[in-house]
């Protein structure tokens, strides 16, 4: 019955519910299976009619599953999400890295500030494709090219195209039909080319034991497709997140790289980001290269830290199993960063210590600790603390730092009342509804338009955020620690345009797999923020 003409629901969309492992390989027996209903006693004058009905309404099934219009196709060759990382070389460097809201790295190049990136417009996905894979990169200006910056979303310059920027509410801008969008779906194509830092050449493209490099996007709408010097990278969806791919040698030149990145404004994800605000298109948030060091194995941490004064750490190592005696040391400074930006720091003392070893075979260690008294991190009263991980070798030379501001805090519900506490103290929340949204960048949100937001609300007694309706940028957190501000941090999810609401999240199989990795991939990357006291699956 839900393959009734008229319905919004299509055949693809059946297919999953009954095949929902790769159900291309069984099209052709689904339909051949439906073949027999033509073999009815029926007069033959209806044979014909019967037959064209039937190839016009299951002709979706036969149509090339388009990796912009499938669900249950996230991504293809992204790695794993995991917390922020940026590769200090040393203890100095990811000190003054965690006070920053946009840490530097030596071991990071922000592509986002590159002077040769440039920017066409194409009318469809196809067409975009086969102009980055026909190798039409030779010529340094052809026609129809624009030269820009980064971030950058076409539907704010008008001279490159009438793809103006849409705002609905409920509506979708284009026919309900999940998981299809249509065919004229406005497509950029962004292309830069770079050389690698000289401290990079080295070892990065001549060493045998070679550097490992990743390309990270930090939000791009709706969807898109890299390609790194004519090879395919990978390909990614959900618009609020990070997205990063393996850019190793021999992808990787040491000059005259050429990135090239196709983004799709429409796509199966739009269904899922039917949020009540303005629809655009295009890279919005940073691009980076980051150098992974021979040596340099920590992959992943998690830090908590509670009003008790216990803090507890995981470290996972991605190739902690190749050598013996590793350790990883945990150390807090009581450093006071003076001004939002982490300009001017003060560096305070270690005040707790602790560390593991990591035997032949293992990937993960944990340890733990307490520390005496420490001051709690509240909205009234923000102290933050600096947490340092260190990788090291058997004979105790640093290999990798990560950092990051933590602080003590405690989040409960009282069970006899239902109240919500936060160490251990009943709060009032006080909070807003918050966009990213400039009226007139979009989308690409400074750290000074956030700082600007922030202490308005703070001088309007506000204490709580809600990021509606998806994971906000990474310096957005790391300020709202900062200022004292609870976070309530939602995932990128709302499909109000589909009635009956809550219909696609009920295809638990065709859809599942979209929905739960944008939830799970927040967590991921957002676990170690201090400032948020709870996450939200998602909107309407």
């Amino acid at each position: 019955h839900q393959c009734h003409p008229g319905r919004d629901i299509t055949i693809n969309t059946v297919l999953n519910y009954i095949f929902p492992c790769n159900y291309e390989q069984y099209r052709v027996q689904f339909i051949f299976a439906s073949l027999p209903l033509i073999f009815l006693p029926l007069p033959t004058v209806f044979i014909f009619p019967l037959c064209l009905i039937l190839y016009i309404y299951y002709r979706p099934v036969f149509k090339e599953r388009k990796a912009w219009m499938d669900p249950s196709l996230t991504h293809h060759k992204r790695l794993s999400m995991t917390t922020p990382l940026h590769l200090y070389p040393d203890l100095a460097t990811a000190r003054r890295g965690a006070c920053e809201p946009l840490p530097s790295s030596p071991n990071i190049l922000p592509l986002s500030t590159l002077s040769s990136w440039e920017f066409r417009l194409c009318h469809t996905v196809e067409e975009a494709l086969r102009s980055v894979t026909s190798g039409s990169r030779g010529s340094s200006s052809p026609k129809g090219w624009k030269s820009i910056t980064i971030p950058y979303q076409w539907s704010l310059d008008p001279s490159v195209s009438d793809d103006h920027p849409i705002y609905t509410n409920k509506k979708y801008f284009f026919k309900r039909s999940p998981p299809f969008v249509p065919r004229r779906n406005p497509t950029g194509v962004y292309r830069a080319t770079f050389d690698l830092p000289h401290h990079w050449k080295t070892t990065t493209t001549t060493s045998p034991e070679k550097d490992e490099c990743v390309l990270t996007f930090h939000g791009v709408e709706t969807a898109f497709f890299c390609f790194l010097n004519g090879s395919y990278v990978g390909f990614s969806k959900d618009s609020r997140l990070s997205a990063s791919f393996a850019a190793d040698a021999p992808l990787l030149q040491s000059e005259g790289n050429v990135l090239e990145v196709v983004v799709v404004k429409f796509s199966d994800g739009s269904y899922l980001e039917d949020q009540d605000h303005w629809w655009f298109g295009g890279i919005f948030r940073e691009v980076e290269l980051s150098r992974r060091g021979y040596g340099m194995d920590l992959s992943d941490y998690a830090v908590q830290c509670d009003c008790d004064g216990v803090i507890s750490v995981s470290v996972a190592l991605g190739l902690g199993g190749k050598d013996r005696g590793r350790l990883v040391r945990g150390i807090l400074y009581d450093d006071v960063s003076m001004d939002a930006h982490g300009t001017s720091i003060s560096c305070g003392k270690e005040v707790w210590r602790g560390e593991g070893v990591l035997e032949g075979g293992q990937t993960n260690v944990s340890f733990d600790g307490r520390v005496e008294d420490p001051k709690l991190w509240s909205a009234e009263c923000p102290h933050l603390y600096t947490f340092v991980v260190t990788l090291c070798d058997e004979d105790g030379k640093v290999l990798q730092v990560e950092s990051k501001r933590v602080g003590f805090r405690s989040v409960s519900i009282d069970k006899s009342n239902g109240v919500l506490c936060v160490n251990g103290k009943k709060i009032t929340v006080c909070g807003v509804n918050r966009h990213e949204h400039d009226p007139d960048t979009g989308k690409v949100i400074s750290i000074d338009s956030i700082i600007r937001d922030m202490k308005l609300l703070k001088q309007n007694n506000f204490n709580t955020i809600r990021t509606s309706h998806y994971p906000n940028t990474l310096p957005f957190y790391h300020l709202a620690s900062f200022y004292g501000l609870y976070i309530v941090s939602e995932a990128n999810i709302e499909t109000d345009g589909i009635k009956p609401m809550g219909k696609l999240a009920c295809d638990t199989i065709g859809w599942r797999n979209a929905f739960v990795s944008r939830i799970t991939r927040m967590v991921l990357r957002d676990r170690n923020e201090t400032c948020i006291i709870m996450w939200s699956l998602g909107n309407e």
